[in-house]
């Protein structure tokens, strides 16, 4: 049996110590956007100023849609932005022009970022009140409160078998389920699964299996977590993390 030279050895254990190690998933409200103005509840006239800060990344677009209670699309932006990833987060700032039909129009309006694959980062939302004409309203933003918490599957580590373990807490928005999927760079949906919800706003604990198709070659997936508020048809939060599929 081969000994180590003490020199060897010592240089091998400050290589073995300097290694981080591998870290918990994590995504949470207000860890990768933070929605600023108009807050929750807002009564706004066109065009809507729309301002949010936005952790730097690998963020390639910032999307932004305007929806009403019939789902219908009022409005939508997609843009490139500038970001210096030296900076802990960046300011951004947009105009919504919107047109309404009635004096006042309940709607959602929705800010994303993408990644540079347009699958999504992470995605935020607010209820507001669309007025065509007056003074308008705003309301403080919400405080940043955890959403999601994920303990498994680990953000950027090798996974191979057909499946993940998805687990880790989470506090429901509305009472649509909470949609899991990975999404891979060719936005093929390997996988995907529900976890139902039956009280919103209360912690769930959750643990589950997640089955992926056949993986021929390493894959670079995103498994995102996406939860829809009723009767807007559309994803109200959404966080992600990237993992690797291995054959």
């Amino acid at each position: 049996m081969s000994r180590l030279r003490p020199f060897s050895f010592a240089i091998f254990l400050i290589l073995l110590l300097g290694l981080p190690s591998p870290q918990p998933g994590f995504a949470a409200q207000g860890s990768d956007i933070h929605l600023l103005s108009p807050g929750e509840g807002s009564l706004v006239t066109s065009p809507i100023q729309l301002t949010a800060e936005i952790a730097p990344g690998s963020i390639s677009m910032v999307r932004a849609v305007l929806i009403d209670r019939s789902g219908i699309t009022l409005a939508r932006q997609l843009l490139r932005v500038d970001q210096n990833p030296e900076e802990d987060t960046f300011g951004f700032k947009t105009l919504i022009p919107f047109d309404i039909p009635e004096t006042t129009v309940e709607a959602m309006l929705t800010l994303s970022v993408l990644d540079e694959y347009y699958r999504p980062i992470a995605l935020r939302s607010v209820i507001i009140t669309l007025q065509s004409d007056g003074d308008p309203s705003f309301q403080m933003p919400r405080p940043d409160i955890s959403w999601l918490m994920l303990t498994e599957p680990k953000p950027l580590l090798s996974y191979s078998g057909g499946e993940i373990q998805v687990g880790g807490t989470i506090i429901p928005l509305t009472q649509e389920p909470v949609v899991i999927e990975l999404i891979t760079s060719e936005w093929r949906v390997v996988g995907s699964s529900q976890l139902p919800v039956n009280q919103p706003n209360q912690r769930l604990e959750f643990d589950l299996s997640l089955p992926y198709s056949r993986i021929e070659s390493l894959t670079n997936a995103r498994l995102v977590l996406r939860q829809a508020a009723d009767p807007y048809e559309s994803d109200a939060v959404l966080d992600s993390l990237v993992i690797t599929l291995l054959p």
